[in-house]
């Protein structure tokens, strides 16, 4: 203060340096830090396996005491070593060989760490094969949905040619083909998680599963309906490989579908009914994705600058849905087309039951808007129809 001013002199503390005896010293005196979980988690194994080991020693001491037995005199001669051991470095220590008994405790330790390192080896290992066993699952998916769809199939055949040993199957032949179309599209339906980035591996298997298998039941009704009139199934008895009967009003649904008769205006009927509400169903489905265009040019066109008027928006937006989804109708046509033309071999149940499937599936539409989408046929029929016409 040599000028008269008062100066304020910082002093910075002194850095603290940890030294081996200070860390010594600091973890005399406060605990180790540990994590609370994990701690506990360890305990909780290691009792359960205390819990395990008990059972499995009751069992042993029960079904089999020679094996309990020799279990326990290994584990006791196991114990005294050690308790030899540790006296042997006590009295070592005694007589001034601490040096040698540090080395042998060394030698104890890596033992120890040998078996950890074991351990290790055998956690991964154990998740190894539970990775290759779960890609081998998924793998294995599409196989296990086929054998239960074939499964479904030897179930619905043998009950159907159970009823039609003894009745008319005209009135079972409705109500099977209207149940069997509800249960598959409530086995189609989407659930909201699906596509969704993060999945676990039994949500990821069980979507496989429900989509692969509700592809296989859709080629298990077009085998059935094929199928239901056989009178040459090997796998059925021969009391069931049978006529059946089906009549209403004097028209024959066991006669061939092409046969010129005077039924046949009943018989076009049928097909018209068939593919009409075939043809509605897609129709429907190209208004419902006109619906995303229309949406779409509103949001360019606002009521400021109205470009175009509304019913030419309506009209552009169905012409895009339309160009969009132009394959998929073709698709749709050379499908449908085929199986009439399959159906109409054959007696004319079958398109008795291909209408009633169609208007079925078409009230399922109108109460389930999420069923209003587009998508190309993944089942095994779709892709052997597509690449045999090359559409």
């Amino acid at each position: 203060m040599s000028d008269g001013n008062e100066k304020t002199i910082k002093t910075e503390e002194p850095t603290q340096v940890t030294t081996p005896e200070s860390t010594e010293t600091s973890t005399e005196n406060n605990q180790l830090p540990t994590d609370p979980g994990r701690y506990s988690r360890f305990i909780t194994g290691f009792i359960l396996l205390i819990i395990v080991l008990l059972v499995i020693g009751g069992v042993l001491a029960l079904t089999s005491p020679a094996t309990f037995l020799a279990i326990i005199n290994g584990f006791w001669l196991f114990l005294f070593s050690l308790v030899l051991l540790f006296l042997i470095m006590g009295v070592l220590i005694m007589i001034g060989l601490k040096d040698q008994v540090k080395q042998i405790l060394d030698i104890f330790i890596e033992g120890t760490l040998t078996i950890v390192d074991v351990m290790n080896f055998i956690k991964e290992a154990i998740k190894f094969i539970g990775d290759v066993l779960k890609q081998a699952i998924y793998f294995l998916i599409p196989f296990l949905a086929y054998l239960l769809g074939a499964a479904v199939y030897f179930v619905l055949i043998y009950a159907y040619k159970w009823v039609g040993k003894s009745y008319d199957v005209t009135l079972f032949t409705i109500v099977l083909s209207a149940l069997l179309v509800v249960a598959t599209g409530f086995l189609n339906k989407r659930s909201k998680d699906e596509g969704a980035a993060s999945l676990t591996w039994a949500r990821k298997v069980q979507i496989r599963f429900k989509d692969i298998f509700g592809d296989a039941v859709e080629v298990v009704l077009f085998v059935f309906f094929l199928t239901m009139d056989s009178q040459k199934l090997f796998f059925l008895p021969k009391e069931l490989n049978v006529e059946l009967h089906a009549q209403y009003n004097n028209y024959n649904f066991m006669i061939r579908g092409w046969t010129v008769d005077k039924s046949l205006y009943s018989t076009l009927n049928l097909v018209m009914a068939a593919v009409g509400f075939e043809i509605i169903r897609f129709m429907i489905r190209i208004v419902a994705a006109g619906f995303a265009f229309y949406k779409e040019v509103n949001s360019y066109v606002g009521e400021g600058n109205q470009k175009m008027a509304g019913a030419a928006q309506v009209k552009w937006a169905l012409r895009q849905s339309f160009e969009v989804h132009k394959d998929d109708v073709i698709r749709f046509i050379t499908y449908t087309t085929f199986i009439v033309f399959v159906f109409l071999a054959f007696p004319r149940l079958k398109l008795l039951a291909m209408g009633i499937a169609s208007l079925t599936a078409l009230i399922m539409d109108l109460a389930m808007h999420d069923r209003l989408v587009i998508k190309k046929g993944n089942d095994l029929f779709s892709k052997v129809v597509t690449a045999l016409f090359k559409v």
